[in-house]
């Protein structure tokens, strides 16, 4: 396995780790470039298994201080390191997918002149990106920010941004831009304006999250924990979110929102009097939302629609109701292969179950290619669970391209959706195209037809050479040397020779039986003639014995004898 150690000799048997401090802009990309001003860090990558790991603290005074761009890749942070962004900066950018950052600490150190800082960026080309085990401190616009990319999981973070109060507008925690597909759990934001922002996206869930906004007045939309600015689907669960302005706010302009839930969490504020913990704007939620929020605690609400908050939930220190009973509605499907080139047939492996009251009403799979999306036929609803093995092939023009197949699974009062990103690539070079075959050789001109020589070919036995005669009519002009061309009866030539004007000459054996051709021209070409003769196969004696002397002597006196009786 071949690795590549990127490391300080000064430093290469320490065990201390000792911080880089200078202007960074760090690139682990396909060729590995690292473009430090003074040194490079100490970080190690090994490109069987396409993992990086930073073994040094590092602080950067450039746009950014590490930026990921091996899709795939692994990048760790080894303990007691952090990377510190100063000034304009981000910490981590992420522009490429599948990319795993794990138990990485990120802290923003600038001076208030400087108006921009994330911890991590994630561009949009950043799809399928897990950040893990991670903390960001002292961001001062973003501790995360996720742009327009697709699946996005952040699992046990903790986040504590820096407030500004001196005109700037406030930090924010986490902010999801336009995602497809968002995750947030087991994580902590404190002293942010905003814990959570989520604007236009197709689904957002937030999972087991502690979120503390620090009490700020300045800047749009300060000391919210939760803002889900129109989303298509809005999930909170088991979370607890303690402000002291409003805990969850929604805005649903043109009315966007369709789906989602709030369920078992804790949304206390300082000041239920004058503030809110569950807050909507715009056009009213949608009944089936409404629904589903249950199982909570709130202090207050202000919701622009006839709704009973304290219905299916409880207030703050008051003993919270049981939560309904659950139908284990669950939607899985895993794909192969997830990637490839055009045109990719893909194998789908979907189950839509419905575990405790068999109410499954109906399961479907859309490819995201706007064709027709597959309906299971093959259960009979409503049904316990259904499954079933889908192909379906993507074709694309443009590369690579990105599809979302979203299989859903439905019963009586919920739905559940899972989400697979197939990436369709370029397809490979058609092979060259093969030469034409080779042209046989041009055929031999036609011989002369003026008649000057006049050969004769006898007849031979097979192993026996082939005389020729050439007899030249009239004298030739230029040299008087024949040039002499055998061929056999399938006109393929065996032998070749030249022989002078009015002479005979003997040439090649031939161990072949059959009718043979023999063909001479002149050396200028003016003369031509041809002559055929026979090859045969030499007479066999096998079969006649040998007479010995003595009986030849015996049977020549035998004939005499009788013959001299005949005349007595």
């Amino acid at each position: 396995m071949k690795k590549i150690l990127l490391l300080i000799f000064l430093l290469s048997f320490s065990q201390t780790v000792l911080a880089y401090s200078g202007q960074c802009s760090f690139v682990l990309d396909s060729a590995f470039t690292l473009n430090p001003t003074r040194y490079e860090p100490m970080i190690s990558y090994d490109s069987g298994t396409n993992t990086a790991t930073l073994n040094e603290t590092i602080t950067c005074s450039s746009t950014y201080g590490v930026r990921l761009d091996i899709q795939g890749l692994n990048f760790n942070c080894a303990d007691n390191t952090f990377i510190e962004a100063s000034k304009k900066s981000i910490g981590i950018w992420i522009i490429n997918s599948d990319i795993t950052v794990d138990n990485c600490n990120i802290k923003s150190s600038h001076s208030s002149n400087y108006s921009f800082s994330n911890g991590i960026t994630l561009d949009r080309r950043a799809d399928n990106a897990l950040i893990k085990n991670s903390t960001v401190s002292n961001a001062r616009t973003r501790g995360i920010y996720a742009n327009r990319t697709k699946i996005v999981t952040l699992d046990n973070i903790k986040i504590n941004p820096l407030q500004h109060s001196n005109g700037f507008v406030s930090s924010i925690g986490i902010y999801f831009r336009e995602q497809t597909g968002a995750l947030l759990k087991n994580s902590t934001i404190d002293n942010s304006g905003i814990g959570v922002y989520s604007i236009r996206g197709s689904t957002t869930e937030i999972e087991n999250v502690q979120i503390n906004p620090e009490n700020e007045s300045s800047g749009t939309g300060s000391n919210t924990g939760i803002y889900f600015n129109r989303n298509q689907k809005s999930v909170l669960k088991g979370s607890t979110i303690l402000s002291s302005l409003r805990a969850v706010r929604i805005y649903n302009r043109n009315s966007e929102l369709q789906a989602g839930e709030i369920t078992n969490n804790v949304l206390c504020s300082d000041n239920p009097a004058s503030n809110h913990d569950l807050y909507s704007t715009g056009k009213d939620l949608p009944q089936t939302f409404l629904d589903s929020i249950t199982g909570n605690n709130f202090d207050s609400t202000n919701i622009k629609q006839n709704w009973d908050p304290w219905e299916n939930n409880s207030k703050c220190n008051e003993e919270p109701p049981p939560p309904p009973p659950q139908n284990e509605l669950t939607a899985t499907m895993s794909s192969n292969p997830a990637t490839g080139p055009s045109p990719l047939d893909v194998t789908f492996n979907a189950t839509c179950e419905e575990l405790i009251n068999s109410d499954l009403r109906s399961c479907s799979l859309d490819f995201g290619d706007n064709s027709a999306p597959y309906d299971f036929s093959n259960c009979s609803f409503p049904a316990n669970t259904c499954s079933d093995t889908v192909l379906h092939t993507y074709t694309a023009t443009t590369f690579p391209t990105n599809y979302q197949a979203i299989l859903t699974a439905t019963d009586s009062t919920s739905t559940k959706d899972f989400f697979i990103i197939i990436i369709v690539t370029e397809p490979p070079e058609e092979p060259p195209e093969e030469p034409p075959p080779e042209e046989p050789p041009p055929e031999e001109p036609p011989a002369p037809t003026e008649k000057c020589i006049e050969l004769n070919a006898l007849d031979t036995i097979s192993g026996n050479p082939v005389t020729v005669t050439a007899d030249c009519s009239s004298p030739l002009q230029g040299s008087e040397k024949i040039n002499l061309t055998f061929r056999n009866n399938l006109g393929q030539q065996v032998d070749s020779g030249t022989i002078n004007c009015n002479s005979t000459d003997d040439f090649s054996q031939f161990n072949e039986t059959g009718i043979f051709s023999v063909r001479g021209i002149d050396d200028g070409g003016l003369c031509s003639d041809l002559a055929f003769f026979a090859v045969t196969a030499p007479v066999s004696t096998a079969g006649i014995p040998e007479i010995h002397p003595v009986f030849a002597l015996l049977i020549a006196l035998s004939v005499l004898f009788i013959l001299r009786n005949k005349k007595q």
